[in-house]
């Protein structure tokens, strides 16, 4: 805010603080209505939690506005007066941009190699996240900087308690001491709300220093240190700021000798080891296609999306087992496609908040294929070596910079394939795949 005018700055702190102490009401009203269950008087104290929760949500959009629309005046005004003296200026030189962007980065990654120093000083142990936002920027982007972490500061081998969501233990593979699920501190529609506040967090929230509170409290740990994935995400946008395809671009090694790892920008990409199915063997054919269908903004919830996936499922299913990797969870905004038919599989009832995404990972990683909506989830198939079909359809596409970046990274073997298609681009398949059959055919 350092850009606002003084005016500005106060309007803004103050409506910011005003904003945070009536959700923090809102949501302790919530607690005591709780406890108070459906004694006198609770339903009005629910619509006075609900109204204060709300005033405080809208009034930090508008203070939110405030800044966007300050910082749009400051800038006019910094354009104009570049303007007023550009004919006294000197042209500049032409300067080589990649150089430029390369300082930058070095820059960051000096900046992120001061701190993890201090971090991996001494014995103490270090709990890493929680990481709450999307699964794909879990896996193109934190879970690939944990792991260059561990690289290059190998003193933290050992010391590192993960804060995990969902059961992702497995993804983050070798060195971690210990882990704790924030399912198993907060209820999901409690996560569910609060995590929107934490998907590319540059600071600790109150959520982050809550389950801090609970995992020491737990495990018995005194003065641990914080591994926080502000760290990560400011790297990323000044990254972006220089280059959007930055990260796109450092993807480097391990071609054509896979034993060689595979580097990034403050990334090292590793295969996940598959997890032990445990008790999934007694559900799961020896083979079968993984699904997952879901609503989102480039796959909205419109009857051709319906009733593309729901023929695509039914008809994979009279060739191949199908196992539905729906949760029948509320833990985000997505809404699931069901299906009801004897050749699907489905597994909900063995999923849990906190071990929906290990199930997930242990039943893609022994599944010939993924087929579903592109997303988050389509990431994780190739880190186990699995394919990776996926479709959008009907809405805005997604941004390039994360597809490009992923396929980028499966290039080969050992990883999985990703292909990104539209809903129309299945009859094309189906004609190609129909002329190699009949070529095939003696």
């Amino acid at each position: 805010m350092s850009r606002l005018p003084l005016g500005d700055r106060i309007a803004v702190a103050s409506e910011r603080r005003l904003s945070r102490a009536l959700v923090a009401m809102g949501r302790r009203l919530r607690t005591l209505n709780a406890r108070r269950g459906d004694a006198p008087g609770a339903s009005t104290l629910r619509q006075a939690e609900g109204v204060l929760i709300q005033s405080g949500k809208r009034l930090g959009s508008r203070s939110r506005e405030r800044v966007k629309a300050a910082k749009r005046r400051a800038d006019a005004a910094g354009v104009a007066a570049r303007r007023k003296d550009a004919v006294t200026m000197t042209p500049p030189r032409v300067t080589d941009l990649r150089a430029l962007v390369s300082e930058r980065h070095a820059a960051d990654t000096q900046l992120a190699r001061r701190e993890l120093a201090v971090l991996a000083s001494g014995e103490d142990p270090v709990i890493v996240g929680p990481f709450v936002g999307e699964v794909g920027s879990e896996l193109l982007y934190w879970v690939p900087f944990v792991k260059w972490v561990l690289h290059e500061f190998p003193r933290l081998q050992g010391r590192l308690i993960l804060g995990t969501r969902g059961g992702t233990r497995a993804w983050y593979g070798e060195g971690i001491r210990d882990h704790a699920d924030v399912l198993d501190v907060f209820p999901p529609a409690e996560l569910a709300e609060r995590r929107l506040d934490s998907f590319k967090h540059r600071e600790p929230t109150p959520l982050d220093c809550e389950f801090l509170s609970a995992v020491t409290e737990r495990l018995g740990i005194r003065a641990p240190k914080l591994l926080h994935p502000g760290l990560m995400w400011s790297g990323y946008y000044n990254g972006l700021k220089a280059d959007e395809r930055c990260y796109v671009r450092a993807v480097h090694g391990a071609a054509p000798d896979v034993s060689e790892p595979l580097f990034g920008l403050r990334s090292l990409y590793t295969p996940i080891a598959p997890p032990p199915l445990g008790e999934l063997q007694e559900v799961l054919p020896p083979e079968f296609v993984a699904a997952r269908f879901y609503f989102s903004p480039p796959f909205p919830d419109i009857p051709e999306n319906r009733g593309f996936a729901t023929e695509l499922l039914t008809a994979l299913s009279e060739r191949i087992p199908v196992v539905l990797l729906n949760n029948g969870l509320e833990l985000d905004d997505h809404i699931d496609i069901d299906l009801d038919s004897p050749r699907i599989i489905t597994l909900a009832e063995r999923m849990t908040p906190a071990t929906n995404l290990h199930v997930q990972t242990a039943v893609l990683a022994h599944a010939r294929a993924f087929v579903g909506t592109y997303g988050g989830l389509a990431y994780l198939p190739p880190h186990l070596g699995t394919p990776s079909l996926t479709f959008i359809g009907g809405g805005p596409p997604p941004f390039p910079r994360h597809l490009e970046l992923a396929q980028q990274i499966f290039h080969g073997p050992p990883w999985g394939s990703l292909a990104m298609l539209t809903t129309r681009d299945l009859d094309v398949l189906e004609l190609v795949a129909g002329a190699r059959l009949a070529a095939a055919a003696p």
